[in-house]
């Protein structure tokens, strides 16, 4: 750790470290949308469409 004046500390890592805090961001985030859309499912909250109206849509 690298003090600062006024709590302006920062912290000094290996890329590979930093790489990894990253992916485990990435994925606490993706997770956490799997839990929305869990949720979302759950209530009810989806939409259904036929094979035909998405493939109009497609066009």
């Amino acid at each position: 750790m690298i003090f600062r004046k006024a709590n302006q500390n920062v912290v000094s890592l290996s890329e590979a470290e930093y790489q990894e805090l990253e992916k485990a961001r990435r994925n606490n985030a993706y997770l956490a949308k799997l839990d929305r859309a869990n949720e979302q499912i759950a209530v009810g909250k989806t939409i259904t469409k036929t094979m035909e109206e998405l493939e109009v849509m497609a066009k």
